[in-house]
């Protein structure tokens, strides 16, 4: 995907919502963040009935939580009807 691309979904978000406030959009969208003991720092994901998650490895500091969650929430922007369709 060029970043071009994703660059202008974030304008549009932005001015949408008037935020650059990410956990803003993640409650906007319905978007449960979960802090659990992973090995990952994060991961996307989309259960059996449609509901959306972040979660997070627990200990993890401020930025890196953000910075995380920025990107976990593009893969829902920018992936969610694949992400949905490809339980069918």
């Amino acid at each position: 995907m060029r970043y071009s691309y994703i660059k202008t979904q974030v304008k549009i978000l932005m001015l949408l919502h008037n935020t650059k406030d990410i956990y803003f959009l993640c409650n906007y969208y319905k978007i449960s963040i979960l802090y659990e003991n992973i090995t990952c720092k994060g991961i996307f994901y989309i259960d059996e009935k449609s509901t959306n998650f972040i979660f997070f490895k627990k200990g993890l500091t401020s930025q890196e939580e953000i910075d995380i969650l920025i990107h976990e929430f593009g893969h829902y922007i920018l992936h969610k009807k694949y992400l949905l369709h490809r339980r069918s």
